[in-house]
């Protein structure tokens, strides 16, 4: 968004992640034996989206919201919900 007089630095992002599994090791049971299938599909999809501020000193911070939506092609990596929360971000950027 821009940069305040006193250096600080903020930022509006919008981050869509579509995960596509491979080959992805799933817990399975089957005739009482546990074993690992793997699958390969489109998971659920996540939207970020938040207000993000670095100030002159290093430190900084994000607050937004989350959502999760249920578009995986899989029910073995499917969470079957739409979900919708709070995030929160904070570090400290350092030479180190």
């Amino acid at each position: 968004l821009g940069t305040s007089e006193d250096g600080d630095k903020s930022t509006l992002f919008i981050r869509p992640a579509i995960p596509i599994v491979f080959d992805q090791p799933v817990p399975s049971v089957s005739n009482g034996r546990f074993h690992f299938k793997d699958v390969t599909s489109l998971s659920d999809m996540v939207i970020d989206v938040a207000y993000a501020r670095t100030h002159k000193n290093g430190f900084l911070w994000a607050a937004g919201l989350v959502s999760t939506l249920p578009t995986a092609t899989v029910n073995d990596v499917a969470g079957k919900q739409f979900r919708l929360g709070p995030e929160l971000f904070i570090g400290q950027i350092t030479k180190h």
